[in-house]
């Protein structure tokens, strides 16, 4: 599990502080020990980040961790910043390779890379600007977030604000008192694991899922029934012809999504698979009409060579549809909005 950690001192003073140092320590050793990937966002005396690397170097175990930096932050020499990258402190580290991810310009676009790049936000103290916005960013993007109210701060707030989402154990077990006995971090550490199998952060779309699931079934439905009036269409042949188009205009639609970077779901899928049978239909009646204008005759399927011509033909299209099918949609939808923008403005 990538588990991003955010959180600092800052509002806190004397013994309070050294608890939170020992704690972020204890649980540096428990990350070191398990198979978790690490990731952070600063290595400032202030933040908690220091010091869970302090106790995953004290465990004597190899380990990597990622660690996000704003490019506007100083970041070469001796340079030790209240929000920035101590090298010195990251070339005394003989046990951790760290793995410096420069973003842009300033620390939110930072953390929001961060964030996209984890499964799980693990926030202990800090303040409002930045821990609070970060974490309240991964539950807008559905990652599962711990906030652990023990060292006040902003997690404390934000943990009150959460708690709902949690079950009463896991509420009780996350504002635990810390107690330096060496088990805290890993008790943490298996709670998140607990919590983050809940995913109680994530929307459910059950009911999106069964009415895309619902319109698929019927739009390949509607295809077979425009496919078997034809008596020279089998139903064979007919499933063969959908499946041709459907599964190429999916395709085509997975490659530009993922041409866009856009990270795909199931519910994706599902609207995927809608919008390729939708898609097979109306290149089928193009294909008919085509037929039509052309050989003043439908569409016929006499033999197995002519069932994988038009096989690989109608899959052709419904590849290139795939390819298609948002920006075509986008730019319906433009020149409708600026058809009655056109029609309201001549009134």
């Amino acid at each position: 599990m990538k588990i991003l950690l955010i959180g600092s001192l800052r509002h806190l003073s004397g013994p309070e502080a050294e608890n939170f140092k020992k704690a972020a320590r204890e649980l540096g050793v428990a990350l070191a020990n398990s198979k978790h990937q690490v990731i952070l966002c600063s290595t400032s005396p202030s933040a908690l980040d220091r010091y869970v690397l302090e106790g995953m170097e004290s465990s004597d175990t190899p380990n990597t961790v990622q660690l996000y930096f704003p490019l506007s932050v100083p970041n070469s020499g001796s340079t030790s910043t209240e929000d920035g990258i101590d090298n010195d402190f990251i070339d005394s580290l003989a046990n951790i390779i760290v793995h410096p991810v420069g973003v842009g310009n300033g620390w939110r676009p930072t953390h929001v890379r961060a964030i996209r790049e984890s499964e799980l936000v693990l926030a202990i103290g800090g303040k409002e600007r930045g821990t609070g916005s970060t974490v309240y960013s991964a539950e807008v993007l559905e990652k599962t977030v711990m906030p652990i109210p023990t060292f006040g701060g902003a997690a404390q707030s934000i943990f009150a604000d959460l708690r709902r989402r949690y079950t009463e154990k896991e509420q009780s077990e996350m504002g635990d008192r810390y107690i330096e006995n060496g088990k805290w971090g890993q008790n943490l550490l298996d709670l998140c694991v607990t919590v983050h199998k809940r995913r109680p952060m994530a929307i459910n779309r059950t009911r999106d899922l069964l009415l895309n699931l619902a319109v698929s079934i019927a739009l390949l439905a509607g295809f077979f029934a425009l496919l078997l009036p034809d008596p020279t269409t089998t139903p064979v042949q007919a499933i063969l012809l959908s499946l041709s188009i459907a599964i190429a205009t999916m395709v085509g639609s997975a490659v530009r999504e993922t041409m866009a970077d856009s990270p795909t779901r199931w519910p994706s899928y599902l609207s995927i698979a809608t919008r390729s049978i939708l898609a097979s239909i109306v290149i089928y009646l193009l294909a008919q009409v085509g037929s039509l204008v052309l050989n003043n005759d439908p569409l016929s399927i006499t033999d197995s060579t002519e069932l994988k011509t038009l096989q690989i033909k109608l899959a052709v299209f419904g590849l290139a549809a795939g390819l298609v099918w948002e920006s075509f949609f986008s730019k319906l939808g433009e020149w409708a909005k600026g058809s009655v923008d056109s029609a309201i403005r001549s009134e």
